[in-house]
This record gives structure tokens, sequence and C-alpha cells, in this order.
């Protein structure tokens, strides 16, 4: 076991009981009860507070968790909560195309596969979960983007700039823009990569903040553009169902 981590954590620990939480602890008080000397835990609550996870009372100068460490488990909540929702509706899903579903999730600027729902064709697109900035040329990815403001894809991408050079990215930031248009409105996305197509549809509940996509993969062949229309609207309706399901919560 790596000690300093082991420290950190039981200072986490420590002040997130439930009198510490209330009422925040001191640095010696934390010194005392964990049994290290207090210049170590100065200097751990020092680096703590420096990358958000605690905060110190002005007033008091006590230390308790900070909003950071709150969201962290709030971001696992939320993540868990949607899974278990979207479940059985990917699968109904799934069973109605008959094509693989899954569910993308953007969480702290990255693109996040959180549920595979494999269709029961012995031939099937392979899908694994991934966690990965593949935002402008994916088509779940340019969902995602679509779901945002203008003022925060502008930010976004400040922090995640578009790689000109993928196969499938923008030739531009203009063309990345109209292709959020288009996104916007008609509903969905599609990208056809080789011999694969994907298709993305939003799922979205602005109340708390969660920016998802749901996307199905299959071989181009054989399809025709009115039925990735039809499917896209299949598509649509689970976003509808889960989305509402996820309103009540």
């Amino acid at each position: 076991m790596i000690q300093s981590l082991d420290r950190a954590f039981q200072i986490l620990e420590l002040l997130n009981t439930l009198e510490c939480a209330k009422n925040g602890l001191g640095g010696l008080e934390i010194s005392k009860t964990l049994g290290l000397k207090q210049p170590t835990v100065h200097n751990f609550l020092k680096s703590l507070a420096q990358l958000g996870y605690i905060q110190q009372d002005p007033d008091t100068s006590k230390f308790r968790l900070a909003e950071k460490v709150k969201n962290i488990g709030m971001n696992m909540m939320q993540c868990e909560s949607l899974a278990i929702c979207a479940k059985p509706h990917l699968r109904a899903l799934s069973q109605l195309t008959g094509e693989t579903s899954i569910l993308i999730l953007l969480d702290n600027d990255q693109r996040h596969t959180v549920l595979i729902e494999e269709c029961s064709k012995p031939y099937r697109i392979a899908v694994s979960s991934t966690v990965d900035q593949n935002f402008y040329n994916t088509a779940t990815g340019r969902i995602l983007l679509s779901n945002m403001d203008t003022s925060e894809y502008q930010a976004f991408r400040q922090r995640i700039p578009i790689d000109f050079k993928p196969s499938f990215a923008p030739k531009s930031n203009l063309e990345m823009v109209e292709i959020l248009k288009n996104i916007q409105a008609k509903g969905y996305e599609s990208i056809i990569k080789d011999s694969v197509t994907v298709i993305g549809v939003p799922l979205v509940n602005k109340a708390s903040g969660l920016n998802a996509a749901i996307g199905i993969y299959f071989h181009t062949n054989g399809r025709t553009q009115k039925e990735i229309e039809e499917l896209a609207q299949a598509m649509q309706k689970t976003s509808d169902r889960v989305s509402a399901i996820l309103a009540i919560h």
C-alpha cells in the first residue's frame, strides 16, 4: 500500500463522518484522532485543499469536505441510476431493431460507455466499454456536443480542441458548428465508417445536468435511408422513455 495515499484517504474518511461533516475538524484534532504527526497532517491538509477536495473555514480554521468530493459521489450515483433506468429499455430497443445498442455519458470531458445491450445476431458488431475523448468524429460524441448550448460548446472546444486529422473528423470549426446545427434540427446523427453505420440520439436531463446519448451499430449493407430514419425514431422513443423515468427520480 502507498502510505501517502492511505493517509490522505484516512483524512478524507474522517472528515466524511457525520460529526466532522457538520462542524469540521482542526488540524490538531485530525492529528490526534489519526495518530499522525502534526506537520505531516498539515502538509496533507494543504495539498488536499489545493486540489479542491477539502476547504477551511476562515472563521474557525476547521476543515471539512469540499463540493468536489461530494460531486464525485453524485456522479457515480447518477451514472448508476442512469444505467439501471436505461437497461430494460435498451434491451427492448435491441430486440426491436435487431441491433446492438449502447448508452454513452459525458463526464469530466470524457465519453463513457456505461451500458451495452448486444443483439442476438450471430454476426454482430463488437462493442467494448471505453472511456475516451472521441467527440468530433463519432456519432454519439457529436450528439453529446449537440446537447450543449453555444457557450458550453465554446468552452468545451477550448478545453478539448478539434483534431482535424482522424477520419470522419470535420475539416474546420465552422463545419463542426454546421454538423451540430444539423443534428439539432433532425434529432439524430449517423456516420458510415467503412461497412458499419452508427446512429446516435440525445438523452438529456437538464435538471440534473445529465448529458448522454443512445447509439446503435449495424452493418451498412441492406439498410436504406428510410430504414435508418425509422431506427432513429425508435431510438428517440427509447430516449424519451428513459428521460421520463429520470425526471421522476
